[in-house]
This record gives C-alpha cells, structure tokens and sequence, in this order.
C-alpha cells in the first residue's frame, strides 16, 4: 500500500459548503442517541456551529491546554464521549491538523517539512483511531436506532 499524504487545499477553509439544518418533522432524538461519535463528528464536520467550533479553538490564538479543556468539556458535556482513548485520539488529532497546518504555512524549509511531515503522521494516527471507534460504535445493537 502506498503512503497517503494530507493534500491542503487552502481554499477549503473559505470555500467549503456547510449543510443549513433546518427544524424537521421527524421526533426529536431520544438523549441517548443524541451523545454518539457520529453525531459529534456530523456536527464538526458539516456544521458552521462545529466548524466554528474548532477555529476558535487552535493555536496559536489559544494555549494547547485551552484547547484541550475547552474540546474535552465540549466533548463530554455535549456528546457523551466518555473513553479516555476516544478523547485523546479526538483532542490530539485536532492539535496534530493544526500544528500540521501552521508547519506548512512556514517558509519552505527542511525543518518545517520534518516537523510538518511529524505532524501529518500523528495527525493520520488519531484518525484511524477515531474511524475504528466509529465502527466499532456501528457493530454495536444501538446504532440503526432513529436518528
């Protein structure tokens, strides 16, 4: 298998279309159903509200330790995400995109590649983490519930 590698694209953050969420017809989600990986993960990914949620927490216009207490509390308050795996792999791996991302943004050189390429790897880790507990949460009897 080859290696994979992040491909920025530096209109993404500017151009990406995010889904508008609208009240719907159907019941609301029962609590229980409402804390889960992939409702967090739905919320970072294709929301502004998530999104938004993640620019304001980054360096360097917060501290590491800002950004882990305020993505923990968000975490686990908000989506009952509650594994010390699943809440380093979800926090680290934020960290890693961003610190990978200010690396590239350096002036080319070696130093700013090897740290740049560190970060891609760490980065690449907490996802195949973070995509195995997704389905690892699929496997599971709750997950066909209504969502």
């Amino acid at each position: 298998m080859s290696e994979t590698k992040i491909v920025y694209d530096p209109r993404q953050s500017t151009e990406a279309g995010y889904w508008t969420l609208t009240p719907s017809s159907s019941p609301p989600l029962e609590a229980r159903h409402r804390k889960t990986l992939l409702n967090l993960l739905f919320w970072l990914t294709y929301t502004d509200g998530g999104r938004e949620f993640l620019r304001e927490n980054r360096m360097p216009d917060k501290s590491e330790d800002e950004v882990r207490k305020a993505l923990r509390a968000r975490f686990v308050d908000d989506y009952g995400i509650i594994d010390e795996g699943l809440l380093g792999a979800l926090i680290d791996g934020h960290i890693a995109a961003v610190r990978w991302t200010l690396e590239d943004r350096r002036m080319p050189d070696v130093e700013a590649k090897k740290n740049r390429e560190h970060w891609e790897r760490v980065y690449q880790h907490n996802l195949a983490f973070i995509m195995w507990s997704l389905w690892e949460d699929a496997m599971g009897i709750d997950f066909s519930m209504v969502w």
